[in-house]
């Protein structure tokens, strides 16, 4: 399609995230870019803890890491898991495409009405969503909000915040601007 950026390689991507203190070894499952911008990706990714040149900077690695969780679409799906949605400063609206992320927000529900059940084992759940979702994260100077829909009828999801089908999900907004740059290991919990 002369519409689209389709990219593909046989090597592994290295990425070396200075800010988070990580270097990232990729490999590129699906890459396409859309004209109209939207795109979509699904990557393997394997994280490699940096040394941090002196304390100071391995501080810094660590402040990074949790501004990055924070609001982060793996800290609601964490936040989901553990059932303290609104204890980490999350609220949920109805949604629809159709009123865009700016013009205003649909009905208040609270995280008890979305359906999560237990998976094939106990450190997975499955996470229900029928409809689109806005979600808006506002804990003091960091704000951000994003609409969800599932293509399927659930997304598989674990204890940590992770998303094991993620190519069953369609975003729009802060989410959705997350990239590589914005990626932490599966295993990451914040210090504090």
């Amino acid at each position: 399609d002369s519409k689209s950026l389709i990219a593909y390689t046989d090597s592994i991507i290295q990425v070396k995230n200075r800010a988070l203190g990580y270097q990232i070894n990729i490999v590129l499952a699906d890459f396409k870019c859309e004209k109209n911008r939207l795109s979509r990706y699904l990557i393997y990714p394997k994280f490699e803890i940096l040394d941090a040149k002196n304390e100071k900077e391995q501080n810094k690695w660590i402040r990074n890491r949790e501004y990055t969780y924070y609001g982060s679409f793996k800290h609601f799906i964490h936040a989901l898991a553990a059932g303290k949605v609104e204890e980490e400063y999350y609220e949920l609206y109805t949604a629809t495409y159709s009123l865009g992320l700016s013009a205003g927000f649909g009905r208040l529900i609270h995280s008890d009405s979305l359906k999560v059940s237990i998976g094939d084992s106990p450190q997975y759940k499955r996470f229900y969503l029928n409809d689109y979702l806005k979600v808006l994260y506002d804990k003091g100077d960091s704000y951000g909000k994003s609409i969800i829909k599932f293509k399927k009828d659930y997304i598989v999801i674990d204890t940590l915040g992770n998303v094991l089908t993620p190519d069953w999900i369609e975003m729009a907004g802060a989410w959705y601007m997350e990239r590589v740059a914005d990626s932490l290991p599966m295993e990451y919990v914040p210090i504090n």
